[in-house]
């Protein structure tokens, strides 16, 4: 876990005077960013002192533009020869580069046996507008992404310590197709909006909505299916903690509790598509036939885990639909 306190100055390399060959060496050294391995990979300690490594899939770090592509908390120029330094990495823009392929992106963070660390690194935000991106797996908490599309996205966490990262806000946009999305822990006051499809969507935590409009809101035109395995957590913020889809929505699984907070229509699943929908909460099936909405069962909470019922509860100041169905129980 990082920890925001006063950075650690960067230790100037002393230059010998009586060795011009020597000292035109060093020169070269601290011109040329130390910490980019190569054209596909770059290395910096994190804040609590891990070893961060960032891979590319395609050649895209140059001496060139490696400081236009990562910001740092200490600023410009925080490629510089040195991993000394503990870093927060803030944004990566992907804006200007242009690849006939498009690149993955992949963060590994493990504890250094000298400076600590907690075996993940935060990043504020990928901006990769007008870009579409391959496979992303960050190994830890992801405050925004913007893309034109995004083959797959695989986070230790979304949002949760909000825009401290680095982010400019939690609004991530993707203007196409998210084929997957994977959050290993909780998906905490990000809104997600896909304006394509979106493919496969598991949650091992919970979906926490906050005091924002939209916040823990995961929308697409097309939704595949979603896995919650945690609860469902309305906030203070209207339509706070929702799933929605704009067209066809798959089968929604819901392992915990479906919870309303003060904002209206906050703790929601719902569907536009004429078609049947289905929701799952722990082991109890309900389905939403083809004149019915999944936001008829928004403020369905689980109250009985053990005896696999669900019972009607009031999530906001709206009263529970009575059109709901069961139609029978899954076997976990």
């Amino acid at each position: 876990m990082f920890n925001f306190r006063r950075f650690q100055s960067r230790t100037k390399t002393r230059v010998r005077r009586n060795s011009p060959v020597h000292n035109v060496e060093t020169l070269e050294i601290r011109q040329m960013p130390a910490t980019l391995v190569n054209p596909m990979t770059l290395t910096y300690q994190d804040l609590d002192g891990d070893d961060v490594t960032v891979k590319f899939s395609q050649p895209i770090l140059t001496t060139a533009n490696v400081n236009s592509i990562f910001t740092f908390s200490s600023g410009a120029g925080a490629v510089n020869a040195s991993n000394n330094a503990q870093e927060l990495l803030t944004k990566l823009n992907l804006t200007s580069v242009t690849t006939a392929t498009p690149t993955n992106i992949t963060t590994t963070a493990i504890r250094s046996a000298t400076h600590g660390g907690d075996g993940v690194a935060t990043l504020g935000e990928i901006n990769a507008t007008g870009k579409t991106l391959g496979t992303v797996i960050l190994d830890g908490d992801l405050g925004r992404i913007v893309a034109l599309g995004v083959k797959g996205l695989t986070v230790q966490s979304a949002g949760r310590f909000g825009a401290a990262t680095g982010a400019t806000d939690l609004n991530s946009q993707i203007d196409g197709n998210l084929g997957a999305l994977t959050v290993k822990g909780d998906f905490k006051d990000v809104f997600l909006s896909v304006s394509g499809d979106l493919g496969p969507v598991a949650i091992t935590g919970s979906l926490i909505g906050g005091g924002n409009a939209n916040s823990g809101n995961i929308t697409g035109a097309k939704l595949n299916s979603v896995v919650v395995g945690g609860d469902l957590v309305g906030g203070i913020g209207t339509l706070s903690a929702v799933i929605k889809s704009a067209s066809t929505t798959g089968i929604v699984t819901v392992k915990g509790s479906i919870r309303g907070g003060i904002g209206n229509g906050s703790g929601l699943v719902t569907s536009a598509s004429p078609e049947t929908s289905e929701l799952f909460l722990e082991r109890v099936l309900f389905r939403v036939t083809k004149k019915k909405s999944l936001g008829d069962l928004w403020c369905l909470r689980m109250v009985n885990k053990s005896s696999h019922t669900s019972h009607g509860g009031i999530s906001s100041e709206q009263q529970c639909g009575e059109d709901r169905e069961e139609v029978g129980s899954s076997q976990a």
